[in-house]
């Protein structure tokens, strides 16, 4: 039976349900990026310095829920592609982290891979409930952090 005709069991757990959904919604990404040497983690690095520009190693880890290994890993990765650049901040031990030139031509060569797979999850999913999802995901994602945080331990 093909993958995508086997039956979606609930599982009554957000952390199991939640990493079945990222697994599954990377692969797609990661076999549409593979093609142009990119990974899904390394594009959404690519697109936050995109939009927000310039940032330290921490701020990006903090954006992207992401611990300092990982995200050393992937930004030596990007650094020895050439995709990055590091500058010193204004504090001298501060290393602030950009894309390249090289950087910059990578993010738009993948930016119309990215918008056809978003494009087909969108579909896929339903553009009615596409912006519900998303919201919601974010609250998940705030909740749980609340939850790290210490402030939402109650429970009722």
């Amino acid at each position: 039976m093909p993958q995508h005709e086997v039956e979606l069991l609930k599982i009554p757990c957000v952390c199991a349900t939640l990493r079945r959904a990222t697994r599954v919604v990377t692969q797609l990404y990661e076999d549409a990026f593979r093609p142009l040497g990119l990974t899904a983690p390394q594009f959404t690095v690519m697109a936050v310095l995109d939009s927000f520009g310039e940032m330290t190693h921490t701020r990006l880890g903090e954006l992207l829920a992401t611990d300092a290994t990982t995200m050393t890993r992937i930004l030596q990765l990007m650094t020895k592609r050439g995709w990055l650049r590091t500058s010193r901040g204004q504090d001298k031990r501060q290393r602030l982290i950009s894309l390249s030139e090289e950087g910059v031509a990578a993010f738009e060569r993948t930016k119309p891979v990215w918008q056809e797979v978003q494009g087909r999850l969108r579909v896929a999913y339903g553009t009615t409930d596409w912006g519900q999802m998303l919201t919601l995901v974010d609250r998940v994602t705030e909740g749980a952090q609340q939850v790290l945080d210490g402030q939402g331990t109650q429970t009722t």
